[in-house]
């Protein structure tokens, strides 16, 4: 299977339509719900892109990584072709979770048919349905889709993984606390970018990265030690930390514990806010070691470069 690190409409009498249910409720605008397609696995010509995933619920995604949260209705959006052959396929089917959906595909995109010097320029598609199809019958939450891209001659390309991003939902119940200064930049403080500032950092060639990674360490400063949880805010979009060890800062400050470091990995789209314009700041919000309180956040300013 492909994987995005992250991170196909004619009417067919393939096996991949029988027991089709058209179930208003979970899925929308030309798409339905059929089975999983069993038909013979082909290798894609690596030459050329023959997938784009332009939006999920109207934001740019990257074609990396797909971020659901927030939404009753999840649409996505771009193109496919049959890159083997230069040429547009029979349909796409999504499958999310146990389901799976037929695009509403063979819209007009006449951007890729000159692009790609395609034969015929309705290679776009759309899928949407309810955010409920996230959850499987277990009641867990899917943690990625896949797509399959069916041919006219009845194969199907490897398929496409993409994973998706979930934010967590920061505790805006707990008071707030003021951080102590007696320790350096309030207790937290970004290595990467910040080219020695205590409150900015430089984003340098944002349009060609899928991916920005943010690293530093935060302390709890009224009881010198690790905090219970460090979150990312960037416009709408909350991301959750990765410790690492930072003996450095542990042996700096006299800490019992290595597990200090904090990692964000940051998908570029969520620098741009609905407009499209980018974002001039995001706050590391914690939370205090015995879960009771929320620190002030703290501001970094975003100088693009």
């Amino acid at each position: 299977m492909k994987h995005s690190s992250l991170f196909l409409g004619c009417c067919i009498s393939l096996c991949i339509l029988s027991g089709c249910n058209n179930d208003s409720s979970i899925v929308f605008d030309g798409c339905s719900l059929t089975s999983k397609p069993e038909l013979p696995i082909i290798q894609p010509n690596n030459e050329k892109t023959g997938i784009w995933m332009d939006a999920c619920n109207g934001v740019t995604t990257s074609n990396q990584f797909l971020d659901f949260n927030h939404k009753d209705t999840i649409t996505l959006t771009g193109w496919a072709i049959d890159q083997n052959n230069n040429t547009n396929l029979e349909n796409i089917i999504l499958k999310v979770g146990s389901s799976y959906i037929k695009a509403n595909y063979g819209i007009s995109r006449n951007d890729v048919k000159d692009a790609l010097g395609c034969d015929n320029g309705n290679v776009g598609f759309s899928f949407s349905f309810s955010k409920n199809l996230l959850q499987d019958q277990s009641g867990f939450i899917v943690d990625h889709i896949e797509l399959f891209q069916i041919t006219k001659n009845a194969q199907c390309y490897e398929p496409i993984r993409y994973d998706l991003i979930k934010e967590p939902e920061i505790p805006t119940n707990k008071p707030v606390h003021e951080r102590s200064e007696e320790i350096t930049n309030g207790g937290i403080y970004i290595d990467s970018y910040s080219n020695g500032s205590r409150d900015s950092l430089y984003i340098k060639e944002i349009e060609n990265k899928g991916m920005i990674t943010i690293s530093g360490w935060a302390i709890d400063t009224e009881v010198k030690s690790r905090l219970f949880d460090i979150f990312l805010k960037i416009g709408s979009h909350v991301l959750s930390a990765q410790t690492t060890e930072r003996p450095d800062v542990q042996e700096a400050y006299g800490i019992d514990d290595s597990m200090l470091g904090m990692t964000f990995e940051i998908p570029t789209y969520m620098f741009k806010n609905e407009n499209g314009e980018y974002i001039n700041q995001l706050e590391i919000i914690s939370v205090d070691k015995s879960n009771q309180f929320l620190y002030t956040p703290k501001v970094y300013y975003l100088v693009y470069e």
